[in-house]
């Protein structure tokens, strides 16, 4: 029994990965606005490749500080699912950008 449990939740585990997760980007200070201020992600994809998503929408190689509603910076490698999960506010994940850091 134990052992069906375990492949269960493995498979769970591998299908949230490629769940898609929306992300609502909020600029601070006079940072641009982006021109499609939400997507939908996959889960697997991290925190890092959307810094560089925000960059390139930007056109920017400048330094780019990103937030989560606001409050903290999660380590670059977190996956979005986990964020997702744990900080989304009514199914989407706010991320706060700017080019000077703008939370201790």
């Amino acid at each position: 029994m134990s052992e069906d449990r375990q492949e269960n939740d493995e498979v769970e585990e591998q299908l949230s990965d490629y769940s898609k997760v929306t992300v609502r980007f909020l600029p601070i200070g006079s940072v641009k606005k982006l021109k499609r201020s939400v997507i939908s992600v996959y889960g697997n994809q991290t925190f890092a490749s959307l810094i560089n998503y925000v960059k390139r929408q930007l056109n920017t190689e400048n330094s780019l500080f990103c937030y989560i509603n606001t409050s903290f910076a999660p380590q670059l490698n977190t996956k979005l699912i986990d964020l997702s999960e744990c900080y989304a506010i009514e199914g989407i994940l706010n991320v706060s950008y700017c080019d000077t850091v703008a939370f201790g």
